[in-house]
């Protein structure tokens, strides 16, 4: 729209530290996507997508280069050891509130039925003592989405301050 060539779009990119244009901008969309509220967010698709079939396609579709891209960041021997500490783990916390939460159900419901050691929490109030409590031996799992819930944050922050060392284990959940 501003009828210059694609080099000058790539060197303008370029002189403000990005490696292109392709990196300026995803970190402008990321940006965006962050200032924006969910409501906000929700508005500006109705008006992208006229054709409610369509809507739902690019939902699936979101959803595919999502597990394709985890799929092709995967660190095996990260996730073999993230799995050998779940199992070697006294307690395992799951930490979800607000949008996460529903995941953070899921996530317990189903190690709990392989570990037999696994508790949710939800609320800094209701968890203090548990997360005072924590020895070296427990793992904490947090579940969390873009703009970060901040009891989730203070739960870790707790946990991080007990324990003066890094986490056992962070899971923090990010869509894009």
């Amino acid at each position: 729209m501003a009828g210059v060539s694609d080099a000058t779009v790539v060197r303008f990119a370029t002189s403000l530290g990005y490696s292109g244009y392709p990196e300026m901008q995803q970190y402008m969309q990321n940006s965006v996507k962050q200032q924006l509220t969910t409501t906000e967010r929700l508005k500006m698709s109705q008006k992208v997508y006229n054709k409610e079939s369509s809507g739902v396609y690019e939902v699936f579709q979101d959803d595919i280069a999502n597990i394709k891209s985890t799929m092709e960041k995967l660190d095996e021997d990260a996730f073999h050891q993230a799995v050998k500490c779940l199992l070697q783990a006294k307690r395992v916390y799951v930490i979800a509130n607000r949008s996460a939460t529903s995941l953070g159900v899921f996530l317990e419901y189903y190690l709990q039925i392989v570990l037999n050691n696994v508790e949710l929490l939800q609320s800094l109030e209701n968890s203090s003592e548990k997360l005072y409590n924590l020895s070296e031996k427990d793992v904490v799992i947090g579940v969390s989405f873009d703009r970060y819930t901040k009891s989730t944050i203070q739960m870790f922050s707790l946990q991080r301050k007990k324990m003066r060392q890094q986490l056992p284990l962070l899971i923090i959940y990010s869509h894009r």
